[in-house]
């Protein structure tokens, strides 16, 4: 046995028998050494472990290296940096402060989760330096950009990379936390809990920090957790950088937490005159006199390393580039989501090839619901509340006494956010208050038939289907833990009790909350959202209570800005949302009922309009579409500054109008039009006036022409393979796809359904003078058996079977899942790969995440890196949906031709249907 064993092993037995594994070399001899690891765990935690019980923990600790690997691919392969620049990080002790820390995250997190916050601050880390190396004096700072997702646990790994860095050696930490006080304690309170004993932060208070009295010690580990704005940057600067003896010896990460919120210059012209925060923040990190940000002391500090996190980076990337400027020079890191993440692409649906979600049906979206609740909003006569807001009202007192039966000792919230009108938020709370008292009766009988719409739209199986790889291996486990849907009859009397008890504000008692069983409306962005005259003060703002000593106190919380940004409101399950919104990053972080739902997963509910829904799916694209453009840059070893990342433009056809502000985009540029790296389906149609038997009879011809052609090459793989049922043409000219099939092919559509149509034809147009794509694999895909698609006697296969999405007109068919992900593969035979490792390893194994990567490398494999492929269904009209698809079937009287291109990532002169920064060349 290994004498180093015990050294850096957390609390919990599946590191310490991952530990094992890494000093014996395999699972296989782990599983033969089992006697000494019983030995190592009663000698290191004083347990008696038994055989039987020992082998589950190393069938668990195998798959959280399993699933940890596969993470750790994904975070890779989604970061772009400079060629070269990876610090190698030192061993971290024992009880050191990355393992202290750690043992924190298995307790308040599972393990896995723990594991995965592990790699990606390590991953993060790796990318700074301490400049141990280096003997400049003016040390150039390291600037990098850490993308999340909203709500999906920054603080954690910021946590996580104070810890690693101070075990690193860095000396400095600066958290740059939003505008908000509340916010800022909140994080500060965060960092005293979670960081205690020998391993206590030294936090410093840029309020009531003296440089008469106070000075900074190197020789400690240093917090500074500071709001943006001009009078705490400046005292910060002050702080960090007036002493020089102090400034030389600081090792600094500075992490600007909303990174795209304040801190990029939105002046009209930087030259000129930048904004006020974005010239203080640039000054701390070049250290700059304050208002000289690129004018640096001749002496810098040790090392200074600023980092910007957002869930929303186009701001970030958007916005200026120039050397002395925030933009993230050195490194871009997009995290992965966990899987246990609600986020756009989950809840909204998306069909982009890391990112194949159906989307979750807890959306109830209606058209002009915006216009009913202005009314309903603005006529102080009317009575009646608006049908969608009394809806989600009713579905929140129900989730409430869910949770009540199930003796939940955690807030439930709904939010309500429709406007930016303060005055207004009044108004609706009033509105609201006094509907409940008056109509109780009423809104009790509504609420049995809300819980019975609500719970046959989305149920456990539903989740299962959606989200297929919810919780990872540890689902299983949690399954039983997943609240279920009690009859109404258990929930009836906690419902009525709820609304006897009536709506509320917050009472004042002597100075203190009162928290009661009623529903506590708080109105959020007015400090004079008193809703009524009452013989007792009340607190009209969002507060949660810090122990309850009721069973699900239950808040519903009224707002705007305040409620749209950085704001968690806890046990979220219902959400009132028709909030106009012109930009995609204010858009995005208003989804507060994005994040983590653990055990309460099948109650959260959407109420917004149409086309705030279609903003939503085009968010997930986008999202999606970023993380694959970083895997591609990761591939090629592109630096931040040697290539623009490229972000989707806003389409014409959603309510969204940019992607940021304009001044916060003042380096973006369009590029041209290109479908590189792109997989774009062609599955909606009208039916009528010939357009499917047209796209069947030119698919027919188009395949008969392939099997004619004698440069075409033809196959099939072998009838026993798993990814057979498809027929292959290989070698065939660009010109023949686009003339002989894409250009002849209707979908009836007028040009707004069928911009990306017209888009592609005319991408594949400017191609002929292009020495790229021009030699194309066009697959048929199938099925097994069923209805036969015959081109002739050699060339047929059975039809495949899709869905519509139900509720839309009967002469619209629209396929949302064109392809599977199976599929994915279909245009590669394994056999064309000399390496059958390679094979394996990307087939045999989930791919159901992080799959373009996978596809660059098995692209690369065969030969065929630039290779675009065709693929085309023939979809049988009467063929019959699983009833779990919650998909119509077709009921069409002829079969559906339908397609998608997978066009690889090449070099092309820009992108029109996507933006990037213009860079500034290197200094």
């Amino acid at each position: 046995m290994n004498r180093d064993l015990s050294l850096s092993v957390p609390d919990n037995l599946p590191d310490l028998v991952q530990k094992q594994k890494d000093n014996l070399g395999s699972w296989e001899a782990v599983r033969a050494n089992k006697s000494d690891l019983i030995n190592v765990i009663r000698f290191l935690k004083g347990t008696e472990m038994s055989e039987s019980d020992l082998n589950l923990i190393i069938d668990l600790a195998e798959e959280y290296e399993n699933n940890r690997v596969e993470f750790k691919r994904l975070s890779d392969s989604q970061t772009v940096s400079n060629p070269g620049q990876r610090m190698v990080l030192k061993e971290f002790p024992n009880k050191g402060y990355w393992n202290e820390y750690y043992r924190t995250l298995c307790v308040n997190y599972s393990i896995l989760s723990a594991q995965m916050i592990r790699e990606s601050c390590a991953n993060i880390v790796s990318h700074l330096t301490t400049n141990e190396e280096s003997t400049a004096i003016c040390r150039e700072p390291v600037k990098g950009a850490v993308f999340g997702s909203v709500q999906s646990g920054k603080t954690a790994n910021m946590e996580g990379v104070i810890a690693m860095g101070s075990d690193q050696g860095f000396n400095m930490f600066v958290i740059l936390a939003g505008n908000l006080t509340i916010l800022k304690d909140q994080t500060v309170r965060r960092l005293n809990r979670d960081f205690m004993g020998d391993n206590a932060l030294t936090i410093i208070d840029v309020n009531t920090f003296r440089k008469d009295r106070d000075k900074v010690n190197p020789n400690q580990k240093n917090v500074i957790v500071c709001l943006k704005t001009p009078g705490s940057l400046k005292k910060l600067h002050s702080i960090i950088t007036k002493d020089e003896s102090v400034r030389r010896r600081l090792k600094v990460i500075m992490m600007d937490d909303e990174g795209d919120l304040a801190t990029p210059d939105s002046s009209p012209d930087s030259a000129k005159e930048r904004a006020t925060i974005n010239r203080h923040v640039m000054s701390i990190v070049n250290c700059c006199p304050l208002n000289k940000p690129d004018e640096p002391y001749d002496r810098s500090y040790e090392a200074m390393n600023y980092i910007s996190y957002t869930a929303t980076p186009f701001a970030v990337l958007l916005n200026e580039s120039g050397n002395a400027s925030l933009y993230p020079k050195d490194f871009i890191i997009s995290i992965p989501p966990s899987n246990r993440y609600f986020g756009p692409s989950q809840i909204f649906g998306c069909n982009q090839a890391d990112c194949e979600y159906s989307g979750l049906p807890i959306v109830n979206d209606s058209v002009g619901i915006e216009e009913r609740f202005r009314e309903y909003e603005s006529d102080p006569d009317m009575t009646d509340m608006c049908g969608e807001l009394l809806d989600s009202i009713c579905w929140f007192v129900c989730c409430t006494a869910v949770l009540r039966l199930n003796e939940w000792k955690r807030p439930v919230s709904m939010l309500i956010n429709t406007n930016s009108r303060t005055d207004q938020h009044k108004t609706v709370g009033v509105k609201i208050l006094n509907y409940l008292r008056d109509n109780s009766d009423y809104v009790e009988m509504h609420c049995e038939t809300v819980y019975f719409e609500q719970t046959s739209k989305f149920d456990l199986e539903d989740l299962e289907r959606c989200y297929p790889d919810y919780y990872g291996c540890e689902y299983a486990e949690h399954r039983g833990d997943i609240i279920r849907y009690p009859r109404y009859d258990e929930i009836r009397a906690i419902v009525h009790e709820i609304l006897r008890q009536g709506p509320m504000q917050i009472p004042i008692s002597e100075g203190d909350p009162v928290f009661g069983s009623g529903i506590h409306i708080c109105i959020e962005d007015s400090a004079k959202g008193v809703l009524e005259e009452t013989p007792y003060s009340v607190h009209t703002r969002l507060l949660y209570p810090e122990k309850c000593d009721v069973f699900a106190p239950a808040f519903m919380a009224i707002g705007g800005n305040a409620l749209s940004r950085g704001f968690t409101l806890e046990g979220l399950v219902s959400t009132f949302f028709i909030r106009p919104v012109t930009q995609a990053d204010t858009l995005m972080q208003m989804g507060r009922w994005f994040g983590y739902r653990e055990n309460y997963e099948l109650l959260p509910r959407v109420w917004m309009s149409t086309k705030s829904r279609e903003d939503f799916e085009f968010l997930s694209e986008l999202d999606a579409d970023l993380r694959n453009e970083m895997a591609y840059h990761n591939r090629y070893n592109h630096g931040p500054s040697d290539f623009a990342r490229r972000i989707l433009a806003v389409p014409r056809a959603i309510g969204l109008k940019r992607l940021t502000a304009k001044n916060k985009s003042k380096g973006m540029e369009y590029a041209d039009l290109s479908f590189s790296g792109k997989r774009q389906e062609f599955a909606s149609f009208i039916v009528g006036e010939g357009m499917l038997e047209n796209n069947y009879r030119i698919t027919e011809e188009f395949l008969c022409d392939l099997n004619a052609d004698t440069s075409v090459d033809k196959s099939s793989p072998r009838p026993d393979d798993q990814w057979g049922n498809v027929i292959r043409w290989t070698n065939v000219p660009l010109s023949k796809v686009l003339n002989d099939f894409i250009r002849k092919f209707r979908t009836g559509l007028g040009p707004e359904g069928n911009v990306d149509l017209e888009l592609l034809t005319k991408w594949m147009d400017g191609l002929d003078n292009k020495d790229v794509l021009k030699r194309w694999t066009v697959v048929l895909a199938g099925q097994k058996g069923g209805k036969q698609f015959v081109v002739d006697q050699d060339t047929q296969i059975g039809m495949v079977v899709r869905g519509k999405e139900p509720d839309m007109a009967p002469e619209i068919v629209k396929i949302k899942t064109l392809w599977s992900k199976s599929d994915y593969f279909r245009d590669i035979f394994p056999n064309e790969i000399g390496d059958k490792s390679v094979v394996d390893r990307i087939r045999s194994g989930d791919y159901s995440n992080g799959v373009s990567a996978l596809r660059l490398e098995e692209r690369q494999a065969s030969g065929k890196l630039e290779t675009p492929s065709l693929f085309i269904y023939c979809i049988d009209g009467q063929g019959k949906t699983s009833p779990k698809s919650k998909k119509s079937d077709l009921n069409l009287n002829v079969d559906v031709i339908a397609f998608f291109v997978d066009v690889p990532y090449v070099v092309l002169p820009g992108d029109a249907d996507r933006v990037r920064i213009r860079l500034n060349p290197t200094e």
